[in-house]
């Protein structure tokens, strides 16, 4: 279901895509020199519309990404100088989980985030650090 999902998403992006490029495809000139007039301009492209908008697009995607990785800079540094060994490892096993919450368990008396819970407030008892993972 997930899959036909992804798929159907996908193929409802390129349609509308499409659409754009195919509705937009007059060529424009795009100038990088604001003192030029429009017919001598050094550094000019002529392209389609829908490209000079899809690469505009990608550009301000990877221009907002990189501001954000420059501006989480500060907590990334926190996090590497703040480093602590764990006494403790936790995996979590979203299979299992999964396949304990169903009718044909093998015990209702066992539930999986209990059992998990109840490991992770005994290990705190002992130890200060616990690491967790997803498996």
């Amino acid at each position: 279901m997930v899959r036909f999902l992804k798929i159907a998403v996908l193929a409802l992006g390129a349609v509308v895509l499409l659409g754009f490029a195919f509705a937009n495809r007059d060529f424009v000139t795009v100038s990088f020199d604001p003192f030029a007039s429009r017919g001598n301009a050094a550094l000019s492209i002529a392209a389609p519309l829908f490209a000079v908008a899809i690469v505009a697009a990608m550009l301000g995607v990877v221009a907002g990404a990189l501001a954000t990785w420059l501006s989480q800079g500060r907590h990334r540094r926190a996090a590497r100088r703040s480093r602590v060994e764990a006494d403790i490892a936790m995996i979590w096993d979203w299979e299992s989980w999964w396949a304990q919450e169903l009718e044909w368990r093998p015990s209702v008396d066992l539930g999986y985030l209990e059992r998990v819970r109840a490991w992770y407030e005994a290990g705190r008892a002992i130890v200060e650090h616990i690491d967790s993972r997803c498996a």
